[in-house]
């Protein structure tokens, strides 16, 4: 670079190449970025670029800032469940519940074991990666096997992602 500015501005830098110019140029800002030490904002539709090659995204949606954090973070955590769905792919996968007062949540004919601080009982919307859902194989059945029982779907992540239907 010619000049020494305290912040680059690129906006959809590599909108306009091939597939494969585009991983050389991503590859090449990145190393820019990381050699001078400088502040790149970085304007993309792309989440691949934006969760690749930033320290902190913003994700925005009607000229308002939903959420501003890591990329790790934004996918673990995501603010509601906008940020969610436009965040991983395969696309995360979003089940209708309903809370219920003795504890948990009713979501795909079981109630699973899901406490939600404070919350009240009603519909609920639950976020869950396709990585984090697992098939529960009958027992003494190796997981490969063909006799999984599909009725046996469990999740094995701890942290689950609730939020009132009605908020979105």
């Amino acid at each position: 670079m010619v000049r020494q500015p305290q912040v680059f501005l690129m906006d959809e830098p590599l909108s306009n190449l091939d597939a494969n110019l585009r991983a050389e140029t991503r590859t090449e800002i990145a190393e820019l970025h990381r050699r001078l030490g400088t502040t790149f904002i970085y304007v993309t539709h792309d989440q691949a670029e934006a969760m690749t090659m930033a320290d902190r995204v913003a994700v925005m949606l009607g000229g308002q800032i939903i959420q501003t954090a890591t990329p790790q973070q934004i996918y673990d955590a995501p603010a509601d469940l906008r940020v969610a769905e436009f965040i991983g792919t395969p696309k995360i996968n979003v089940l209708a519940g309903e809370l219920r007062a003795a504890g948990g949540v009713e979501a795909l004919g079981t109630v699973w074991p899901i406490s939600v601080a404070g919350a009240e009982t009603g519909r609920v919307s639950i976020g869950v990666r396709a990585e984090a859902w697992e098939l529960d194989c009958e027992p003494g059945r190796r997981r490969s096997s063909s006799r999984c029982n599909t009725r046996s779907l469990c999740c094995s992540r701890s942290s689950w992602k609730i939020s009132p239907t009605r908020s979105w």
